[in-house]
């Protein structure tokens, strides 16, 4: 091969490089990864993660205990409604993805009964946000043990949109 060919060849693969960097070819699609304490813009809602606790067990009020199945994984939320319309919170804007790209679900089942005896205000249980509110509570996970680089997925509360973006609760 002549020096001209490896040139043109060199060139070709730098300007591959640079796109594929540019273009965001890393493992989140390219999209910023949040942190804890940082506003989330999604669609009409504005997230902020601001606390994360882990446990297996949990004592209840009446002296009982509450296992998870995994682990529990309770995060302690904001969301600012900046659409022109009230929503409710139904848990499903929120979900937890692992390096696996397993997917969980907020522990609907036992999110009231959970919290409630834990002392937490239910993120989803606090009725009507209104335009410009901005509520703050807890909600509940029940992950695998061994779930890696947990993230949170904050989705949009126009359930017409997909956006969603990733928060990394350092797990």
């Amino acid at each position: 091969m002549s020096n001209r060919n490896w040139i043109v060849l060199f060139a070709a693969g730098l300007v591959l490089f640079v796109l594929v960097v540019a273009c965001g070819g890393g493992g989140n699609g390219g999209a910023k990864l949040y942190k804890k304490n940082e506003n989330v813009k999604v669609g009409k809602a504005l997230w902020k993660l601001l606390d994360v606790e882990t446990g297996t067990e949990y004592s209840k009020k009446d002296g009982g205990r509450i296992s998870a199945e995994g682990m529990f994984v309770l995060l302690k939320v904001s969301m600012k409604n900046e659409g022109n319309e009230q929503t409710m919170l139904t848990g499903e804007e929120l979900e937890l993805v692992d390096d696996s790209k397993n997917t969980y679900s907020f522990d609907s089942r036992n999110n009231n009964i959970y919290l409630s005896n834990l002392g937490k205000e239910n993120l989803v249980n606090q009725g009507g946000v209104a335009s410009g509110k901005t509520i703050t509570g807890w909600i509940i996970f029940d992950v695998s043990k061994d779930s890696k680089g947990l993230k949170l997925k904050a989705k949009d509360i126009d359930i017409r949109t997909r956006e969603s973006a990733l928060v990394d609760l350092g797990l």
